[in-house]
């Protein structure tokens, strides 16, 4: 009996596993620019396509050769993003074969920027600034007015149920 749950065990996870490739496999970028500078393409991207504050949105930094199309492989790329506030976030990345991923969350909405510098050793090679406008995170008015709904519903049940018992 040991052996057949230990199958199972063993199937489940190798099903997990698969699921969990198969997911990141899948995902893509919905969005971003490619800026053509100093014999570089700087690839920006970013997920999802309408960003919004104080949820978690993926973006990504390539740098490629513009002749050869080869990625570039870099010693770090500095990055900044800015409100028109204040700074949020100043730092470097150690890019693995010339591609930097990773996830941020905008602290509020509004328009950021964006600041890219590509190193080897360095020398700095290219760099750039990206805008987005970063959406306010609004809560629905549908989802308060179903809220109020239920309370009122709610209470009334609650008051009725008192009356009946009386």
């Amino acid at each position: 009996m040991a052996a057949k749950n230990g199958s199972v065990f063993l199937g489940f996870l190798a099903l997990i596993i698969l699921l969990l490739f198969f997911n990141f496999a899948l995902a893509h970028l919905d969005a971003g620019e490619d800026v053509h500078k100093d014999g570089y393409i700087i690839d920006f991207g970013y997920s999802p396509s309408q960003i919004s504050d104080g949820k978690p949105s993926n973006i990504v930094f390539n740098l490629v050769n513009e002749t050869t199309e080869e990625r570039i492989n870099l010693t770090f790329i500095w990055v900044r993003i800015s409100s028109e506030k204040e700074v949020v976030f100043a730092g470097e990345f150690y890019p693995e074969k010339g591609s930097t991923p990773f996830t941020f969350t905008f602290p509020h909405g509004g328009k950021y920027a964006i600041d890219i510098k590509f190193y080897e050793a360095e020398n700095l090679l290219t760099e750039n600034s990206f805008y987005l406008n970063i959406k306010n995170f609004k809560f629905s008015v549908n989802y308060l007015y179903l809220i109020i709904v239920l309370l009122v519903v709610s209470t009334l049940y609650l008051m009725l149920g008192r009356n009946k018992k009386k």
